[in-house]
């Protein structure tokens, strides 16, 4: 089964097609999945196995059609490096920076660092500014459902003062009331983390009132994950 855009309604639809090469780069799961596997080759089981298989679950081969080549970016909430490190590898980024708030997270993201990576990760506070300077894009990846639903505004409103072009955000839609409760138990298992879920049509009600322009929204399910994406530009 393939995926296909449909740029009038911005809807994801289904159907046996061939994907556009302007739509969606030839970056299958499965190559990601052994780039993953590459990357985490050092650490431990646990920590190797989650690095291996995110991609079969997370839509990361989907995201990178929106990441320009050769630009720099930040990755807010980066875990232990993973997204960074594919676009690293892949050769779809100058430069990346990752913050955290997790420090054996970032910790982590450092040891597995190597000479083909213009990466640098960060630990920060979680009221701690975001890092000064200009990045072609900025993304969120499942970093906004931690976030306390008294909080979520506040934290998508500092993207405003981010001197970028782009941000992209990736998250769990709560509309799809089965598939969000397997994220809220895979959360609760694996990192003990509470989930407040914010449905996308907020997000982009947000982004819009702080001056970006929002071209994209859509659902992009992987298995019973009910992923959704938000892709916006500086007006």
């Amino acid at each position: 089964m393939a995926w296909r855009y449909i740029r009038s309604d911005m809807k994801l639809v289904t159907g046996q097609i061939k994907l556009k090469k302007s739509e969606v780069r030839n970056q299958s799961s499965d190559k990601l999945i052994k780039l993953g596997r590459e990357v985490s080759r050092t650490l431990g089981f646990k920590q190797r196995f989650l690095m291996t298989y995110r991609p079969r679950i997370c839509p990361f081969d989907v995201l990178m059609d929106f990441v320009p080549d050769g630009s720099s970016i930040l990755d807010i909430g980066c875990g232990n490096g993973l997204w960074l490190f594919l676009l690293s590898r892949l050769d779809r980024i100058a430069s990346g920076i990752g913050i955290e708030v997790d420090r054996e997270k970032i910790a982590i993201a450092e040891s597995i660092k190597d000479e083909r990576d213009n990466l640098e990760f960060i630990a920060l506070k979680q009221d701690d500014d975001w890092p000064k300077g200009e990045f072609d894009c900025v993304t969120l990846i499942d970093v906004l459902h931690h976030v306390a639903p008294a909080e979520q505004r506040v934290f998508i409103g500092k993207l405003k003062k981010m001197n970028t072009k782009c941000v992209i955000i990736k998250d769990i839609d709560p509309k799809a009331k089965i598939k969000s409760f397997f994220n809220t138990l895979h959360d609760l298992v694996l990192s003990g983390q509470k989930t407040f879920y914010c449905e996308k049509e907020k997000v982009a009600q947000w982004l819009t009132e702080d001056g970006f322009k929002v071209s994209r929204t859509f659902r992009c399910d992987r298995m019973w994950y009910s992923h959704y994406v938000v892709v916006a530009e500086k007006s």
